[in-house]
């Protein structure tokens, strides 16, 4: 049961037009609500939003239920609730890529998966206890790259090729980006959001979670490029099998 604190999922079951209840000057719009869970969930509770609004009859929405200490009930909008739409695009996106990758559109799926779960289970948690931002982080998109980039693309030579390739640019791209955040005087407090890491009561160095953020970040432009640059070599040895390593070289560059 959700406290009265949590946003919970409601649905608008009336909407008219009446004097705004802090101020009867204004037009505001009235609602009329039945959460679905919490301690009011099939109860009728009203809901105030001004003019600009864009709820409709028959939205599910998010609300906020606060009892004041006169016993009064105040409810506040949210968001609208949109995990239907989010999980029919989810369903379309896998569809799609299982439709014109086969197994190789699974294997690059599962790859996402497990790399969602190496972030959350070791990166977040490393982070959080205070470990060095650039290590966690070179860690992470290491063990990333090495999994993804086998289940996508097959266990073979020319993928083991491409993770080697990949893990030398991204050990290129952690100097160079080491070498420039410091040189420029990027201190990662550019964003406010970052303010709110003290709340959380760890010791999070903000420019190592900046540079953090580039070497994942980074990652994807990097896989992408090795299996490219890979194949393409590949495919022009197979064109021209008695072609020099430096040709191979000069064509695929």
């Amino acid at each position: 049961m959700a406290a009265e604190s949590d946003p919970v999922t409601a649905n608008v079951v009336d909407r008219s037009f009446v004097p705004c209840s802090y101020d009867p000057l204004l037009g505001c719009y009235t609602f009329t609500i039945m959460p679905r869970e919490g301690d009011f969930a099939d109860e009728r509770l009203v809901l105030d939003q001004p003019l600009e609004t864009t709820i409709s009859d028959g939205d599910t929405i998010l609300v906020v239920i606060d009892r004041l200490g006169d016993g009064s009930v105040v409810v506040s909008f949210f968001d609208f609730e949109r995990s239907t739409p989010l999980l029919l695009l989810l369903l379309v996106f896998v569809a799609v890529i299982v439709a014109f990758g086969g197994w190789r559109g699974v294997g690059a799926l599962a790859g996402l998966v497990v790399s969602l779960l190496i972030i959350g289970a070791f990166a977040l948690p490393a982070l959080l206890a205070g470990s060095n931002s650039v290590a966690v982080a070179l860690v992470t998109a290491s063990v990333i790259a090495f999994v993804a980039l086998f289940l996508a693309h097959g266990f073979d030579v020319s993928t083991a090729v491409a993770l080697l390739s990949t893990l030398a640019a991204l050990g290129v791209t952690g100097l160079l980006a080491l070498l420039f955040v410091w040189w420029s005087n990027l201190t990662g407090l550019a964003d406010e959001s970052v303010g709110y890491l003290d709340v959380l009561g760890a010791s999070i160095d903000p420019r190592g979670l900046l540079l953090a953020g580039i070497l994942i970040g980074s990652l994807g432009v990097l896989d992408d490029v090795t299996v490219t640059q890979v194949s393409a070599v590949l495919e022009l040895k197979r064109a021209a099998p008695h072609a020099s390593v430096n040709e191979l070289y000069q064509r695929g560059v």
